[in-house]
């Protein structure tokens, strides 16, 4: 892939895989999900991913998000912006001047907040270091099947076991920033 789309999952919108550059031409609100696959680089999956989140905000299903309706989108992807913060998004993503944000210009707001691979791997070093308590450097795999099992969606043991084979590499029963990284970014 070559570049970036958050879209909604859940609660928020997740970053589908990491973003050098996302769309320059992105095709209007009426295209197929066949052709936004194939102009932005996505998935058929994630262009109908990306495609139903959008309406899924479009609340009055005219086409386009409003003003109110990008207060929303906003939180959706971490954000608590003020109104004002708000209306100057909406000022400056509104290319066409229109008062709302057609699917093109939605786009570009998401890709915006998208995380640059190189955010995605500090984020993932900053965990690390939250994960390793004893500050050695590697987490053994007892702080590892800790998180596994304890955080977010829990793991089982089968699972959490399965997962800590995959992520040590090298078999010293140790996983390293590196391991662990490595490994994460692969499934991002």
């Amino acid at each position: 892939h070559t570049g970036s789309v958050s879209t909604l999952s859940g609660q928020g919108i997740r970053t589908i895989y990491p973003r050098p550059a996302l769309v320059k031409l992105v095709p209007r609100s009426g295209a197929t999900v066949s052709a936004m696959a194939e102009v932005e680089g996505l998935t058929q999956a994630e262009a109908k991913e990306l495609k139903d989140a959008f309406s899924l905000f479009d609340k009055d299903g005219n086409g386009t998000i409003d003003v109110k309706e990008l207060g929303p989108v906003m939180r959706a992807l971490g954000q608590n912006p003020t109104q004002r913060e708000i209306d100057d998004l909406m000022k400056k993503a509104d290319v066409d001047a229109s008062g709302s944000l057609g699917y093109d210009e939605y786009v570009q707001v998401i890709n915006s907040f998208a995380l640059t691979p190189n955010d995605v791997e500090i984020q993932l070093r900053q965990a690390f270091l939250v994960f390793d308590r004893d500050k050695s450097g590697t987490l053994n795999l007892s702080e590892l099947r800790e998180v596994l099992c304890g955080m977010g969606e829990p793991l089982t043991e089968d699972e959490a076991t399965y997962v800590l084979k995959k992520i040590d590499k090298n078999n010293d029963g140790m996983v390293d920033a590196e391991e662990f990284v490595q490994f994460l970014c692969k499934i991002v």
